[in-house]
């Protein structure tokens, strides 16, 4: 096996295990960055094997069907890798919103129940004064 495609692989099993730790450890843990990251490996990971593909099939030589060749595959790895890429991120940025305001709406009603909370104690003293 040529050294390049050794190191691939290798890459291609530690970044199989990065993601099921980041993303299962993130979502037991309740962390967005966690299951983020988890999800960029999960991108590595589709990249090694977009590159193992790649390689494989673009350096064919030409044939009937493809007489300049099939280099043409390695653009379309790297389109793919770039719109996959492109998805995440967009995902990535509407889960973040769609958190952020959840935290907003739980500080608000945090912020209710605390003046709620002030609001009957002043009337438990105003009462317990106005008893004595």
């Amino acid at each position: 096996m040529p050294p390049r495609k050794k190191s691939t692989w290798v890459s291609i099993v530690i970044n199989l295990l990065l993601t099921f730790l980041q993303v299962v450890g993130g979502f037991f843990a309740h962390s967005q960055a966690l299951m983020a990251d988890g999800l960029h490996s999960l991108s590595d990971l589709l990249s090694d094997m977009l590159v193992l593909y790649a390689n494989r099939h673009g350096n064919r030589h030409a044939d009937a069907n493809h007489p300049y060749g099939h280099a043409r595959v390695e653009t379309a790895a790297t389109l793919i890798l770039g719109t996959f890429l492109a998805v995440l991120g967009v995902v990535l940025l509407v889960a973040a919103s769609r958190q952020a305001g959840q935290a907003d709406a739980l500080q608000t009603r945090c912020d209710e129940l605390l003046r709620d909370d002030e609001l009957f104690r002043a009337i438990h003293v105003h009462r317990s004064h106005a008893q004595n």
